[in-house]
């Protein structure tokens, strides 16, 4: 059975031959990499053959899985460590809030909506005419608890602006954003360790495909 199974929606599972690996990296033979999700049955179950010829310290199988990172953008009130007591939760409004996909469309209009339906009344979109003139952000500071950002469609995205499939180059994003994990990080062989990879990765998470017409795609 695949390590994780039922953790969550299957994305990909692949095999990978190990070259090297030293305390910071770990080297993957480049031609073993394979993608075996489609072999993969609804049990979790799937059988590997490795050729039996190869040269290096081990065969890897990775199995990767989509769930909710939970992740709160602003903490429930009575999880916030202060010097007096907060006040009790009442209502949903006050139990903090969760990051939403900001890299898919559905992320997006679940924000608007939430603003239309909860913050944009009469009055303040009227205050909002008369003194609004520029709106600021500060950074969207979500990686420091998690290490790689990912979106539902993100794999048909990539097949399709990339020409091919990022299920087996997986393991090359994993801690690749500034990550409380001290991981090793896995590269290839090829010339370049993979970061070919990792780049058009970066290049597809943040296409414009994700929120506007096909014709607009890029950063």
């Amino acid at each position: 059975m695949l390590p994780g199974w039922n953790s969550g929606a299957l994305v990909a599972a692949s095999t990978g031959l190990v070259l090297n690996a030293t305390a910071s990296t770990i080297t993957l033979s480049q031609t073993s990499l394979n993608d075996i999700t489609k072999s993969v049955d609804g049990n979790g179950h799937v059988r590997i053959n490795f050729p039996f010829n190869q040269t290096g310290i081990e065969n890897r199988l990775f199995a990767y899985y989509l769930k909710h990172a939970h992740y709160p953008e602003v903490q429930a009130q009575d999880s916030v460590m202060a010097a007096v007591p907060q006040s009790p939760i009442e209502t949903y409004e006050q139990n903090g809030s969760w990051v939403v996909d900001h890299f898919s469309a559905l992320g997006a209009q679940t924000l608007i909506d939430y603003w239309e339906n909860h913050l944009l009344d009469s009055s303040t979109i009227n205050l909002i005419k008369k003194v609004g003139n520029y709106i600021w952000e500060d950074s969207q500071e979500f990686i420091f608890f998690e290490n790689t950002f990912w979106t539902p469609k993100l794999p048909d995205t990539f097949s399709a602006n990339r020409g091919y499939s990022v299920n087996k180059y997986i393991p090359l994003l994993i801690n690749t954003l500034a990550s409380s994990t001290s991981s090793a990080l896995y590269v290839t062989d090829e010339p370049d360790s993979g970061s070919s990879h990792i780049a058009d990765y970066r290049q597809t998470v943040c296409l414009n495909r994700f929120f506007n017409p096909p014709d607009l795609d890029t950063c």
